[in-house]
């Protein structure tokens, strides 16, 4: 089907259904909220075509061409854009479902406040792409380029990111939830205020990293490198760190509550303020750390080392320390009797309630 005949469809307002538009050259069209049904848009040249609002349902496009297309508030369900060209293109609100995205171009590509769902983005082209405040729901992400992308305030659910090329790749404020990133080296990541409940960072290298206020909730960092990063803050809520290194780390007021820390070091870590309340950090070594004012209450030490540490009214009410090597705690605050007793009288209670 020629242009011309393409543009007729479009001015009658009639949805466009089951044509081969096929190689044609449509650069420029400006087809908004227009219905794009089966047709056939395979090596078509839209570039800096106005499409706004419009809807695409099971068309194949792959090798066409968007470069530098209007394509804000459209919808592409079931679509095939393998290899497509979308460099530059405008796609903020755009929303993209069931599609296979393998080896398209997003290179600097601007998906503000868009989606994409149960999609593949197999070998996608993303580096400079802005996803901010996107979506990115149950895709396959599979040796996807996502170099100097931005995720500013972007949620990612279940991301395998193992194969991804992310250097210089920005998550300010976002969410990586599941994401699964075991391995990685992160250190060129922008990962501060990011939220990574339940990743999957086991042996990640992070040294020097600055990861203020992020939290790793649920996150699995066993073996992961933490050297001279700076994480005041940080959140790692009954996070696994099993043989993780921290040393010379800042995790000023960092919060480890329940944290799985057996064999961790934190070797000279600034652990000022720093909660480890019920957290297990046996055989951990804390030597010449600075755990001034920090929280220990009912920490698992057995076997830690805390030779050098630093520890000026540092709360080891109810520590297990058997075996644990000490340095002068003399300045630390011991059990507290009173507060023994009426953890006892309430561990009673509920045994009672029970």
């Amino acid at each position: 089907m020629t242009r011309a005949e393409l543009e007729a469809i479009v001015a009658s307002g009639d949805a466009v259904v089951g044509v081969d538009a096929s190689g044609c050259d449509l650069t420029g069209v400006a087809w908004e909220s227009v219905v794009f049904e089966g047709v056939d848009f395979r090596g078509a040249t839209l570039s800096e075509a106005n499409l706004r609002g419009s809807t695409f349902v099971g068309c194949t496009l792959d090798e066409a061409v968007f470069e530098g297309a209007r394509l804000q508030q459209t919808t592409w369900l079931r679509c095939s854009l393998v290899g497509a060209t979308l460099r530059g293109a405008e796609m903020s609100s755009a929303h993209v479902m069931d599609s296979n995205l393998g080896g398209a171009d997003l290179s600097e590509a601007r998906v503000l406040m868009g989606s994409l769902r149960r999609s593949r983005l197999d070998g996608a082209r993303c580096g400079r792409a802005s996803f901010e405040r996107a979506s990115v729901l149950e895709c396959s992400l599979v040796g996807v380029d996502l170099r100097d992308a931005a995720f500013d305030r972007a949620v990612l659910v279940g991301a395998d990111l193992t194969s991804a090329s992310l250097d210089g790749a920005r998550f300010a404020m976002a969410a990586l939830i599941d994401a699964k990133l075991a391995g990685l080296d992160l250190r060129r990541v922008e990962l501060g205020t990011t939220q990574l409940k339940g990743a999957d960072l086991s042996g990640v290298d992070l040294r020097g990293a600055k990861l203020e206020q992020t939290s790793f909730k649920d996150a699995n960092l066993s073996g992961a490198k933490l050297d001279d990063a700076h994480a005041p803050r940080a959140l790692f809520l009954q996070a696994r760190l099993a043989k993780a290194s921290m040393r010379d780390a800042n995790l000023e007021q960092a919060l480890f509550l329940e944290a799985d820390l057996e064999s961790a070091d934190f070797s000279r870590a600034n652990l000022v303020q720093a909660n480890f309340t019920r957290a297990r950090c046996g055989l951990a070594c804390f030597e010449s750390a600075d755990l001034t004012y920090a929280d220990l209450s009912h920490a698992f030490l057995v076997g830690a080392k805390l030779s050098g540490a630093k520890l000026v009214r540092t709360n080891l009410h109810g520590v297990s320390d058997e075996h644990a090597t000490w340095g002068d705690r003399r300045a630390a605050l011991p059990t507290d009797a009173d507060v023994a007793e009426a953890e006892a009288w309430h561990a009673r209670r509920l045994t009672e309630r029970a």
